[in-house]
């Protein structure tokens, strides 16, 4: 499980965990965060097919705060 903090576009700090499977050349993964205070969000999350071995890490961080900017965006309007 990867641990974060992304800060979003509209400036606010938001707590995140997400879990990750490498299954064969694909990244499956799902999330939560805490988008309201202290109460944790699911993050449905997905299967990214066009990784960078060497950067795992990078590439589900960077899915995560696209998923979180997502969700936002849903909420607001």
């Amino acid at each position: 499980m990867l641990e974060g903090t992304y800060r979003s576009e509209s400036g606010r700090d938001i707590e995140y965990q997400v879990e990750f499977t490498i299954e064969g050349s694909n990244i499956v993964w799902k999330g939560r965060a805490r988008l309201h205070c202290t109460v944790w969000t699911d993050i449905p999350g997905g299967v990214d097919k066009s990784f960078d071995p060497g950067f795992v890490a990078e590439e589900v961080h960077a899915l995560m705060h696209a998923a979180i900017e997502d969700r936002l965006r849903g909420e607001a309007g």
